[in-house]
């Protein structure tokens, strides 16, 4: 009897997801293989098919934006190898500084400061600028961290205009969301993406953006009451929770298992 139910739940559980098509998107890129948020891990997330890529953008003092998910220096970052060489006699002087980005420059940032895979730190138009040379076809998730500067914006449009339908801008503050839309009179191609609000706890929706949710049943339940909204779940690691996910028909499954994911959701 046990095993009628359990092999009911699983053709329940299949049906929806043919029905449903959920996408899986590369959290922070392929980071199963590279270092998150490098040009490396999201490369490679495009190269493998990923339904969408996903990085953050975190702006320096000036407001020019980097791919960096902390909004500091410290985690994903080292002192740049070359300064040891160029100026031994102030090796413990010349430090990738452990402080908040929107205090430093850019040119601070870069001078001092590498991925702790020995790669530049990139700049939102390197990784554009890779996206559109892999002419990608995927979805474009773009978090941002603090509020879009109007760089930022002006980028977006210059390199992925063509594929604005497939751009998703995310942040868990509205405001980032409202400033970013402020920006389509200037860039009439943005008013083309659309965006999620992201949500740790989720009850009600607080706008009228697309629903990102933090994993979870409860939550997944409350969702799926509005049928009218696009909806996503992050983090969804591990098959049981990324085929539970699909079986409710959420749009996207954002995942650090990309590998595991786009194997269960081909």
């Amino acid at each position: 009897m046990k095993k009628i139910i359990f092999l009911s739940i699983l053709i329940s559980v299949f049906t929806s997801m043919a029905e449903a098509k959920s996408l899986c998107i590369a959290h922070r890129g392929h980071i199963e293989k590279h270092l998150e948020n490098s040009l490396e891990a999201l490369k490679s997330a495009m190269d493998i098919g990923a339904g969408g890529i996903e990085f953050d953008v975190v702006h320096t003092a000036e407001g020019f934006p980097i791919i960096m998910h902390d909004q500091s220096l410290g985690r994903t970052t080292q002192t740049k190898s070359g300064h040891a060489l160029l100026y031994p006699e102030n090796k413990d002087k010349i430090k990738c500084p452990d402080k908040s980005i929107k205090k430093l420059t850019y040119k601070e940032i870069a001078n001092q400061c590498e991925l702790k895979n020995g790669s530049p730190i990139p700049t939102l138009e390197d990784l554009l600028k890779l996206i559109t040379s892999h002419n990608y076809q995927g979805n474009i998730f773009i978090e941002f961290k603090d509020i879009p500067s109007l760089t930022t914006m002006e980028l977006i449009e210059s390199y992925l205009g063509p594929s604005m339908d497939r751009v998703r801008l995310l942040s868990f503050k509205s405001k980032a969301l409202d400033v970013a839309y402020q920006y389509s009179d200037k860039f009439p191609l943005l008013s083309k993406s659309k965006a999620f609000q992201l949500y740790v706890f989720f009850k009600k929706p607080k706008n009228d953006y697309g629903l990102n949710v933090r994993f979870g049943r409860g939550r997944l339940k409350k969702m799926a009451k509005h049928e009218d909204r696009e909806t996503s779940v992050w983090t969804v690691n591990g098959g049981g929770k990324i085929l539970e996910a699909a079986s409710k028909k959420v749009d996207f499954i954002t995942t650090n298992s990309l590998e595991l994911c786009l194997s269960l959701l081909p």
